[in-house]
């Protein structure tokens, strides 16, 4: 009756976004854990509510119910905010009002704890008398539930059913049952918690801020049917049969961790037919969800719907590799990687004994340390499981059930002693998807990056494709958009991603966008092409990979809407800048100037109209095709008259180069030339990674596809800041959000190598469709001896494999029944392949062989070859190109090379055995200003220093002095600016004869920082804007050496702000290495070799060489 009256208040705070409004009080929602309800402004001591129920009605019974989000303030047993003192009041006509009932004083109702996930359970008989064929139990919950039948698992299935977008679709689960049924009495147990959908409220740990107000009636139905050799069937429904009870589960939190008393475990609750007949009877509920941050509206769930794609299980699980007790006395177990999933402990402690389990990725000084989440107004950030022991003889088992971690570590207190690593086991968890790929290499720092990519990736892989398991546990569509690829040599994830599409169109807005993460359960970053867009690529590259055109059949109207509301977001063909997203992490590489919103849009719209058409034309609608064929022509004509000038897209940036190549916006004639300055710029960056997650898969595989390979090559072996090697250096185990390994440790949205690996050095693509034509040609680097890809295909698996020797070079190629394979591999010149000792030409299954210079290429068909040629192309080793070169002599010449010591007995502070200098504008050395601030931090060993003299620029020099033999060095140091107003470019290293810079002086290239951001001076973790200097030098005859940092006030680029200097490091080559001298006479030719003989045009910087001239041959290192 209520719920169809009109009802007004005075006065009345509409909140509706925090779900507070006058309409939320007669809208039958009464539980679930939503605030969803009325309430005053603030301060307010009385307030009128009037309802007109439109016509004279008879009302029996009125019923106020109170908040279920909050105890109150003064009493956690009562209810928040009730009112004390209330008058109810009737009339038939507005102002004529009769009080029929008053309260005064009114104690406010209990505040029941919402937080136990309680047992549900209901009990029915199998007829002895007849025999049980099958038993299938059908499944689901508004949340994540567990099932047990006479105390067992219905199944290894974990976190069941999966999130959706509960107002469309709610997942079920089919389970076989039939060995857990028994004779007689059977007991059917369950146990719902809130999960993503019903946030519950658990104090002192971290739970996303816009989800923390997600609400749904979290509840279960579920369906066993018992099917008997007689025909006859018996059905055990979700109904008034069932009872529930509190559970020892008192607590979980889809982000912050679960509760766990043991003490609260029913005696024998998991024995064949326990009786549930005295438990409270449940009630039946029509479920609702509200998503706040999306939407103030609580909508009725959905339609169900069978989940088509694999569940999620434990797929691996180990043992803690250490425990160690830190200095607050808690023990931190490592479990030797970072992960997503759970875990389990094994432990024994007297009754009532409280154990807290804190999880994080990273630890500090033997603790936790947990992330900064965006918590706001100081919340913890911490996750954290409790357990209280019920003190069993035997020791106690458990670990959480209706939530995941993402961590490497677990803190532990409130332990008497020590436990063993044994106690604690890791349980990674995810989707049960196939694994498709394989990959392994010679080089080990390439298998180590396929590694943290691949334990990056599985990490993801739940109920949608996540971006890190620990603070987001969303869908974000970047992912399965920009990673499909390399998602798809690695894994089957075919269904997984059909979910998401799903999930994407069940989301999408009124105004046809598709938001950035699905489902849709908050607004944040919520509109980008390169996100939403995934509704459109994933059907089409279905479509390509497969040849299934369900998806874009079903959808094809969604799709349409979609690119027509993209359409909408152009201005003259060139999208605006509305999205924050766009090449999400390139700030953190340290670019100079950013790939623009606008360019990175522009180039993603085009690619998807482009995909469009090609929907159109193989769905049959082709004015659809002819119209966003035409629109793709005038967006790349806008482009490029936008973003490209003199040879030049936008900044010159690698991603600017990167995606105009590959989504294919550069005019023909111009292609040569823009991938020559796309490898230009990698050069330059000195193999460096300069793109976020957007820009660099296009970087990479135009790279590969314009002939520089051997580019991404040095990017890959690359090991310093920003690359992949410097994470692995730094001790990753899963691949990274950010190039500077802030924030999660565990994201994959970066990995876009893995599909250059699969594609370029196994040589492993879809040549035209569905993989009936699979191309094969494996980019072998000079140096790599062996290398052995495969992946699975929706024909069967491929495999390409190849090991060289220095005598001889095998290839073992698989090709999958139903496919065949056109194949490129590098030969010896003069040389051929043959099988055994059949050539190539009479192999059964070859055909259409061609020999061409160092390339044979031919068609194969389905089957396991090995084919072999005596000679190698096999060069040794490369040194690695970041190492230092030579042998390290720091400790032999140089005092406190670190900075470790500082010399307080001058003034300003100094590093000990180190000189800080001024020089004047006359280039003397003037006199120290005691008011500048400079200081050292030993504790780190880094040298800090802020220049503020007189409003002006200084110069400063921190050198030593030092006697050196005579030999061939190279010196390195490590400088980075710390402040915004720090002016950086032409701080160097420089080293010179004497004691005084002359002339002579020989200098490191500047330090031209890319970009100036504001960094703590403490922050020791942040990597930006370090840069390693170096610069090498030769002494014919022992001398003495001034070496250190110069920064002149020069140009106006002086060393006025805060900078930080570190590790400074001197090698002397060894003999037979020599600098290359730039006074070498010219008269004279030289010629260039690799370290094996094969001569070179054009050698490489920073690679070993054979440098001949005059007769005279010396293995070099060109600078």
């Amino acid at each position: 009756m209520a719920r169809s009256a009109t009802f007004t208040a005075n006065p009345s705070w509409e909140l509706t976004n925090y779900g507070w409004s006058i309409d939320y009080l007669h809208d039958g929602i009464v539980s679930g854990g939503a605030t969803n309800g009325f309430t005053t402004p603030q301060n307010v001591t009385a307030t009128t509510i009037v309802a007109d129920l439109g016509a004279v009605t008879d009302v029996s019974r009125i019923v106020l119910y109170p908040r279920q989000d909050a105890a109150a303030v003064d009493n956690a047993k009562q209810a928040a905010n009730f009112p004390s003192t209330y008058t109810l009041s009737a009339a038939e006509t507005d102002g004529d009002y009769s009080p029929v009932y008053e309260a005064r004083d009114a104690q406010p109702p209990v505040y029941h704890d919402d937080l136990n996930v309680p047992y549900m359970g209901r009990n029915f008989t199998v007829d002895a008398t007849r025999h049980v064929v099958s038993a299938r139990l059908y499944a689901s919950a508004v949340g994540v539930f567990a099932m047990r039948l006479n105390g067992k698992p219905v199944t290894d299935n974990v976190l069941e059913p999966g999130e959706s977008a509960y107002d469309k679709h709610v997942l079920y689960s089919t389970y076989d049952v039939t060995s857990l049924l028994v004779e007689g009495r059977n007991t059917l147990l369950a146990q719902v918690a809130g999960g993503i959908a019903n946030m519950s409220k658990m104090p002192d740990r971290f739970v996303k801020p816009e989800l923390a107000s997600n609400a749904a009636t979290t509840s279960l139905r579920a369906l066993l049917y018992v099917r008997y050799d007689d025909g006859t069937e018996q059905c055990v429904p979700t109904d008034a049969e069932w009872g529930t009870h509190a559970s020892p589960t008192t607590g979980s939190n889809w982000y912050g961790g679960e509760d766990y008393d043991a003490r609260l475990l029913p005696d024998d609750v998991y024995a064949p037919g326990y009786d549930v007949s005295a438990w409270e009877r449940c009630q039946e509920v029509q479920p609702t969800f509200c998503a706040p941050s999306v939407s103030a509206n609580t909508l009725p769930i959905g339609q169900m719907q069978a989940r088509e794609y694999e569940p999620l299980r434990v797929v691996e699980s180990w043992p803690a590799v250490s425990v160690t007790r830190n200095a607050a006395g808690n023990y931190l177990v490592d479990f030797g990687q970072n992960f997503a999933g759970t875990y389990a402990f094994t432990l024994k402690a007297p009754a009532g004994t409280k154990i807290t389990l804190y999880d994080s990725e990273l630890q500090e000084n033997g603790a936790c340390k947990f992330e900064y989440m965006y918590q706001p107004n100081g919340a913890s950030n911490a996750t954290l499981d409790t357990y209280v022991f019920r003190g069993d003889e035997d020791g106690e088992t458990w670990g959480p059930e209706f939530m995941y971690h993402g961590f490497r570590y677990l803190e532990v207190s409130g332990l008497d002693e020590a436990p063993a690593p044994a106690c604690f086991v890791a349980k990674r968890i995810r989707c049960t998807m196939d694994v498709a790929g394989s990959f392994h290499t010679s080089n080990t720092l390439l298998n180590d990056i396929h590694s943290i990519c691949y334990r990056g990736m599985e990490s993801q892989l739940y109920n949608t494709v996540t971006d890190c398991p620990h603070r987001e546990k969303l869908g974000w569509l970047d992912v399965p958009n920009m990673m499909y690829q390399s998602l798809s040599y690695n894994f089957d994830v075919k269904s997984l991603l059909s979910k998401v599409v799903m999930d994407a169109f069940d989301s999408q807005g009124a105004n046809h966008y598709v938001p950035s993460t699905v489902p849709h359960f908050m607004r944040a970053y919520d509109d980008d092409l390169n996100w939403g867009g995934a509704a459109i690529t994933i059907p089409w590259r279905h479509y390509k990979m497969y040849g299934d055109t369900e998806l874009m059949t079903r959808y094809y109207d969604q799709m349409k809407s979609l690119i027509d509301y993209y359409s909408s977001l152009a201005d003259n063909h060139i999208i605006r800048d509305y999205s924050a997203l766009s090449d999400w992490g390139q700030e953190t590489s340290g670019l100079a100037q950013p790939t623009s919103t606008p360019f990175t849009l522009t180039c993603t719209y085009y690619y998807l109209l482009n995909a469009m058409s090609e929907v159109a034309k193989a769905l049959g609608h082709p004015t659809d095709a002819e119209r966003w064929t035409a629109e793709a022509a005038e967006v790349k004509k806008a482009f490029n008259a936008r973003f490209f000038s003199n040879g030049v897209y936008e900044h010159g940036n690698q991603a600017n180069y990167g995606m105009a190549l590959y989504y294919g916006l550069v005019d023909d004639a111009d292609v040569p030339a823009v991938a020559q300055a796309l490898a230009k710029a990698v050069k330059e960056s000195g193999y460096c990674i300069k793109t976020g997650e957007i820009g660099l898969r296009p970087t990479l595989m135009s790279l590969a596809e314009h002939g520089y390979n051997d580019v991404v090559y040095r990017m890959a072996n690359k090991t310093t800041y920003p690359s992949y090697g410097y994470w692995v250096k730094q001790g990753a185990t899963t691949s990274l959000e950010y190039w500077d390994m802030s924030l999660s440790q565990n994201h994959c949205m970066m990995d876009h190598i893995e599909e250059w690996f699969y594609a370029q050095l196994g040589g492993i693509s879809d040549a035209g469709g569905g993989y009936e034509t699979i191309r094969v040609a494996p980019w072998i680097p000079a140096d790599m001896a062996e290398a052995d890809v495969a992946t699975m295909t929706p024909r069967g698996r491929v495999s390409v494999a190849w090991q060289r020797t220095s005598q001889a070079t095998t290839y073992r190629l698989s090709v999958p029944a139903g496919a065949t394979a056109l194949v490129t591999l590098p030969i010896v010149r003069g040389k051929q392949l043959q099988e055994g000792p059949v050539a190539l030409e009479s192999v059964e299954g070859v055909a259409d062989v061609q020999y061409a210079d160092t390339l044979v290429t031919f068609t194969l068909g389905s089957g396991d070859y090995v084919f072999t040629f005596d000679g190698s192309t096999l060069e040794e080793p490369q040194d690695d190109p970041d190492k230092p070169q030579g042998e390290e002599v720091t400790a032999q010449y140089l005092l406190n090379p670190g900075f470790e010591e500082k010399n307080t007995d001058v003034v300003p502070w100094a590093p000990t055995h180190w000189t800080l200098s001024f020089p004047d504008t006359n280039g003397s050395w003037g006199a120290m200003n005691t008011s500048d601030q400079r200081s050292v931090n030993p504790t780190e060993g880094r040298y800090d220093w802020h220049i503020w003299y007189n409003n002006d620029y200084v110069s400063v020099r921190l050198s030593q002095t030092v006697s050196l033999p005579a030999g061939n060095y190279n010196l390195y140091g490590d400088l980075r600016c710390v402040d915004n107003q720090a002016i950086t470019g032409n701080q160097r290293l420089f080293a010179v004869v004497g004691t005084e810079l002359n002339a002579s002086a020989i200098y490191s290239d500047p330090y031209n920082s890319d970009q100036t951001v504001n960094i703590n001076v403490n922050d020791n973790e942040n990597l930006q804007n370090w840069r390693t200097l170096h610069l090498s030098f030769s002494l014919p005859e022992e001398a003495t050496v001034t070496l250190g940092f110069d920064c002149p006030a020069t140009d106006g680029a002086a060393s006025m702000g805060g900078f930080q200097v570190d590790n400074v490091r001197l090698f002397n080559l060894k003999t037979e290495t020599q600098v290359a001298s730039p006074a070498t006479p010219v008269s004279q030719s030289v010629s260039y070799y690799t370290l094996t003989g094969i001569r070179l045009s054009s050698p490489q910087a920073r690679q070993p060489i054979i440098r001949t001239q005059g007769g005279i041959s010396t293995k070099v290192w060109l600078k």
